[in-house]
């Protein structure tokens, strides 16, 4: 994926709910300069954020902080959706483990993606986020054939997928099921086109929807 994806999705205005001012200058500067006609707006806290959506068009894009100074992600994120309008949300946050993630995802949000992401993948997150949005417990009916029956992985990829659970990164994960490096990533590409996601922190909440994971790594110890 791409940020050929911002284009093809003809941004013409974001909104950038967060207080941190080097976080808002870096992804203002990141989006003008990828799509130079994109109006990018900002908003310190919720009740800004609500108040300038009484005064606008709803933009395109939402990108929300998980902290902010008047509520929390969720609440945030529940606000706005519950507004009733088509509302893409994006959410961004300092912390990047599979419980925040799947919260945001399962309330609603289009996509997750960690602070501690450079400028540019961070674009591209959210360039995938908009070409194929996460599936929510919100948007996914219980009679959709993608939720009612998962995919099925091989043994070797429920492996590779509980230690990802665990938060092993590649090299830990050759160590602990005896694979080379190359392996590993072929079985990472393999469940990312598997349960439609773009990277670790997405694969690992998909599948915890799915209830794809061993129960040991909800303790987040391996057996």
């Amino acid at each position: 994926m791409t940020t050929d994806a911002l284009t093809r999705a003809s941004l013409r205005s974001v909104l950038i709910v967060d207080d941190h001012p080097l976080v808002v200058d870096g992804l203002s500067f990141a989006l003008r300069h990828k799509l130079p006609g994109t109006q990018v707006s900002h908003a310190g806290s919720l009740s800004d954020a609500l108040a300038w959506l009484d005064q606008h068009r709803t933009p395109d894009l939402i990108l929300l902080d998980l902290n902010l100074p008047d509520a929390d992600g969720l609440n945030a994120l529940r606000s706005l959706l519950d507004r009733g309008e088509d509302l893409h949300v994006v959410v961004l946050s300092a912390q990047d483990d599979r419980n925040s993630a799947e919260r945001v995802l399962s309330a609603g949000a289009h996509g997750f993606i960690s602070k501690s992401t450079d400028s540019q993948k961070i674009l591209d997150e959210i360039a995938a986020a908009l070409d194929h949005p996460l599936l929510s417990d919100t948007s996914c009916p219980q009679a959709s054939t993608e939720c009612a029956h998962p995919p099925r992985l091989t043994p070797r990829q429920q492996e590779v997928l509980a230690l990802l659970a665990l938060g092993y990164p590649n090299k830990r994960i050759c160590q602990q099921l005896g694979l080379t490096e190359d392996t590993v990533k072929t079985h990472l590409k393999a469940l990312y086109q598997a349960l439609n996601v773009h990277n670790r922190t997405e694969c690992v909440a998909v599948a915890a929807r799915l209830q794809l994971l061993p129960p040991f790594t909800l303790t987040g110890t391996a057996p």
